[in-house]
């Protein structure tokens, strides 16, 4: 349970949300030790000294706008696949994928406005929300993911979209 992207998730956001105060410094490098990808942390957010809250905006920033071209890879597979005679099985799984992955901007979206709605460190049920929205998005990918595999006819469409897949799932568990 320890390795799984939901539960690093979650150490992270309650440290980020609900840790000590919003006004903590806190190094990169400190940050970046508790997630499941420590390196990809530290390429993915600035190095320097920030607030806890700063870290926090930054990383759901990033995974929103990351988000948005995942919708779009997703979105451009099905437009143009489906011109070249799609099986339906891929076609499926694709328009599974446009449904989980715009429900996943969605989600990053509210968790934006909750983040951003704040200079204090959020109630806990508003800590608790963002968990729940960061953990959908995480396993709307496994979803996507697990639907393409799932999709014999849709191998060319799972090789192309798994490094952004992988990728992607590094960058939500920040």
């Amino acid at each position: 349970m320890a390795n799984n992207p939901e539960s690093s998730l979650s150490s992270l956001i309650l440290l980020l949300l609900s840790l000590l105060s919003y006004s903590v410094a806190i190094s990169r490098d400190n940050i970046c030790k508790l997630t499941r990808f420590p390196s990809y942390c530290n390429k993915m957010l600035p190095n320097e000294d920030a607030i806890i809250r700063h870290f926090g905006q930054y990383s759901i920033r990033t995974s929103l706008a990351q988000s948005h071209k995942f919708l779009n890879i997703v979105h451009n597979h099905l437009h143009v696949d489906s011109d070249n005679s799609l099986e339906p099985a891929a076609a499926g799984a694709l328009e599974d994928c446009h449904a989980l992955a715009s429900l996943s901007v969605d989600l990053l979206e509210s968790c934006i406005g909750t983040v951003n709605g704040t200079t204090q460190a959020p109630p806990v049920s508003q800590a608790n929300d963002v968990h729940t929205w960061l953990s959908g998005v995480l396993t709307n990918l496994q979803t996507c993911l697990e639907g393409l595999e799932s999709a014999p006819s849709a191998e060319a469409v799972k090789n192309d979209m798994s490094q952004t897949i992988n990728d992607d799932t590094k960058l939500h568990s920040v």
